[in-house]
């Protein structure tokens, strides 16, 4: 292991199927539990597209900052696109708000477009060129403030906009209602920088007892530095009364260390400056985790593979990975506590308002635009368009064992190499190319309870973008993972990347994880370095009590429903015909008491329920919208703990064209 990459350790051993057996301690950071937060692992999840797939539909646009209303409102920023409602014209920037709740019903959560929308056309007024772009609405003891940027001066000036009458009309820093400034000048604008941000906290005025954010209202300026307004002051817009923290190391808390001079901004300590897209960008837009009692903020960076085009303006070329940085403080220091690459092309990335966050912290929403295929230097990777894209991410803290794969069970053509740079241990796994060939991981560390935990596979894949392998715990396929393209020409920093992903494992020291190459996977010129495994659990989803059941359906094998997994198209519910197919899950006398449900489309987009009804044996019914075409994200229904004996899905609903309507996987969430 190289000293950039090498982390304190300890002795063990462990199991999963990658086959590697040798265990290690990965310290919380590089730094420590309380600079980084106390998070020590992030994980992504399923990734929904409100666009199913579909391009130049709604919705469309990108910069989703999104901010939490007194009154419950989700608000939500718009750039470049349409919003949500169809037939809504073009605007460079406008705003809206989310409807419904992904944690409760991804088929429901929705949104609105206001102004241009249902409101006015008002905020368009602001635009011109490269005049008007904004990072993001917010509201304050009932009133919306919105930010003007002017990226074709130099330097790009900025200002804030302000409604006082729920975004109808909107008033400029000088006064002046419906009317642009002209943000030319030091004396026409109230910023030298651009992209001005709010540090977001709870619902509406709720913020907590630290870092003095009762009386001040944080922002972050061009992704990396901080200034501070008296939110007594902040309705009046003026910008002398605005200080900029002046120097890493001082105390925020204390007034030495800010500055009422905008030069004296210091860039923050840990994020990164945004001259080098390989290096990354941070986004801005800092949370504060209740949970953890941290703020986060997400940051960019991107790898481009051999022949497209590298620079800072064509960043959607790339493929994207995100980092997330967590500090006790605003002003910092920040620290990277966790980064994912994803294996299409994305822009804009920003943690969603804490009305989506969970209680304990460990689990928020991230948001972001995927690209168009006919957009010249953003055509090489788009699965997903140019719209809403969201996923959830996982936290957890504490303790992270690493299994290197050079000591795991190897079978078949697996084998250990040592050439490929930065790797950990003594060398990496290659190989894994065929049914036979496999990697199996022995969890050794004790596992404290049955739970969720967040598992790291360390690798790079320099062939062949979104390869896919299959992933095993205790001997069952639970998850077919894609791997973004990697490679060592870009930067040092990324010779290896990470799939982050959360799986149940079960109390105890017997826990076995594999990698395999299944049919329908490609795992050529795929090399893993390590298994990183969280010893603390992550947010609880519940357990999966769908395989414990009978499965008979109307047509078709129903039993491929509820043991297999997402995306494995050799293991799907697949009916004979389409409306009025159904399946039905059957506990017998092992009555369940559930409360979620998740519901996986068929892959391969050919084939789509749009509509459907799920019924229980107590006699109530809920109702299913569209599943999500390419079978990669489960429609997820919530409902109030109910216990019951089976459940029935009833296809009410197809997209046309659909032959052979069925389900990729049918889960159902026990406490």
């Amino acid at each position: 292991m190289s000293e950039r990459r090498r982390d304190a350790i300890s002795g063990g051993k462990a199991w999963v199927v990658i086959v590697c057996s040798y265990l290690s301690m990965v310290a919380p950071g590089a730094n420590s539990a309380e600079s980084n937060g106390g998070i020590t692992a992030v994980a992504v999840g399923d990734v929904y597209d409100m666009n199913d797939g579909k391009s130049n539909t709604n919705p469309n646009g990108d910069t989703w900052v999104t901010s939490w209303g007194a009154n419950d409102d989700a608000w939500v920023s718009i750039n470049d696109g349409a919003g949500w409602d169809a037939g809504e014209k073009f605007s460079q920037r406008g705003f809206g708000k989310l409807t419904g709740n992904p944690n409760d019903n991804t088929c429901t959560f929705w949104g609105v477009s206001l102004n241009p929308g249902k409101l006015r056309d008002t905020r368009n007024r602001f635009n011109a060129g490269g005049k008007g772009y904004h990072m993001g609405i917010y509201e304050q003891n009932g009133v919306l403030y919105d930010c003007i940027n002017n990226y074709d001066s130099k330097p790009p000036y900025s200002a804030f906009i302000s409604s006082d009458d729920g975004g109808i009309n909107w008033t400029n820093h000088l006064g002046q209602k419906n009317t642009p400034a002209d943000l030319n000048s030091p004396d026409t604008s109230m910023f030298k920088f651009d992209n001005p941000n709010f540090v977001r906290y709870g619902k509406g005025s709720d913020v907590p007892n630290k870092d003095q954010a009762g009386k001040y209202l944080y922002l972050i300026v061009q992704g990396i530095y901080l200034g501070r307004v008296e939110r007594t002051k902040f309705p009046a817009l003026k910008k002398t009364d605005y200080q900029w923290y002046k120097k890493n190391g001082l105390d925020g808390n204390l007034e030495s260390s800010w500055s009422a001079a905008q030069d004296d901004a210091a860039a923050l300590a840990g994020l990164p400056k945004g001259d080098d897209m390989a290096v990354g960008y941070t986004a801005g837009c800092p949370i504060y985790n209740y949970g953890f009692q941290k703020y986060l903020a997400t940051g960019y960076s991107a790898y481009w593979p051999p022949g497209e085009k590298r620079s800072f303006w064509d960043w959607a070329s790339g493929l994207p990975r995100y980092h997330i940085y967590s500090s006790d403080h605003p002003w910092g220091p920040w620290v990277e506590a966790g980064s994912f690459p994803l294996w299409g092309s994305t822009v804009a990335e920003y943690l969603m308002c804490n009305k989506y966050t969970s209680n304990d912290g460990k689990k928020m929403w991230i948001c972001t635009a995927g690209s168009q295929p006919a957009w010249v230097g953003w055509n090489t990777h788009a699965p997903w368009r140019y719209g809403f894209q969201y996923m959830p991410l996982y936290f957890s803290t504490g303790e992270v064992a690493r299994y290197e794969a050079e000591d795991a069970v190897l079978s078949g053509a697996a084998n250990i190499q040592n050439t490929y740079p930065s790797f950990s241990g003594r060398g990496y796994v290659t190989g894994i190319l065929g049914a036979s060939d496999k990697l199996h991981f022995n969890i050794i560390r004790n596992v404290k309870e049955d739970g969720w935990y967040i598992v790291k596979i360390g690798y790079t894949n320099p062939l062949n973008n979104a390869n896919t392998m299959s992933v095993y715990v205790n001997d069952k396929k639970v998850k077919v993972v894609k791997l973004a393209q990697n490679d060592s020409d870009n930067n040092v920093n990324h010779h290896w990347t990470n799939r982050s992903d959360i799986y149940y494992l079960s109390k105890g020291i017997g826990n076995a994880i594999e990698i395999r190459c299944d049919k329908g996977d490609n795992g050529n010129g795929v090399k893993i370095d390590y298994l990183d495994v969280s010893t603390e659990t992550t947010f609880d989803e519940g357990r999966n009590v769908a395989p414990n059941a009978t499965a008979t359906a109307s047509s078709g094998d129903a039993r491929f429903a509820i043991s297999g997994c997402p995306g494995d198209v050799n293991g799907e519910w697949s009916a004979a015909g389409t409306i009025g197919e159904w399946i039905k899950l059957d506990w017998g006398a092992q009555a369940q008491t559930i409360f979620k449900i998740r519901l996986y489309n068929k892959s391969g987009m050919k084939d789509q329920m749009t509509a459907g009804a799920l019924s229980f044996s107590d006699g109530t019914s809920v109702n299913v919208g569209k599943l999500q075409n390419d079978g990669e994200a489960g429609a997820v229904v919530t409902f109030a703990p109910k216990t019951v004996t089976w459940v029935k899905l009833s296809i009410l609903e197809v997209r046309n064209g659909t032959s052979h309507a069925g389900l990729g996987q049918f889960e159902v969430y026990s406490k």
